[in-house]
């Protein structure tokens, strides 16, 4: 639980570094969670994994970071695969359209294929 916090607050700060202006802290926020990706730790167990993706896409899109591509495409397939689970179309299609991270994820990813 004390990883889903600290890794939900990376993203959200390193955002609002960005949007302050402060790349030092946009990094320092930023190094944690691609350090948590890049050793292959999974972000499935935290409570908003797909809110810890986004952030951090964006904010890596906004710094022209090539490590968003990445970011979006693994976003985007965990999303795929989570959905594909959903038996109940009705479910599914709330989970992948009503949910405005889901579907913002969704629409970013669309757009750049």
């Amino acid at each position: 639980a004390q990883t889903d916090q600290v890794l939900e607050a990376h993203a959200a700060l390193a955002w609002l570094a960005l949007t302050g202006e402060d790349e030092t802290a946009v990094h320092q926020n930023l190094d944690p969670i691609m350090t948590h990706i890049a050793t292959g730790q999974s972000l499935d167990g935290t409570s908003r994994p797909f809110f810890i993706l986004l952030m951090t896409y964006k904010t890596l899109a906004a710094l022209k970071d090539p490590r968003a591509e990445e970011i979006l495409a693994a976003a985007y397939g965990r999303l795929v695969f989570w959905a594909n689970q959903i038996t109940d179309d009705d479910r599914r299609d709330f989970f992948l359209e009503s949910v405005p991270v889901n579907l913002e994820i969704s629409l970013l990813f669309e757009a750049k294929a």
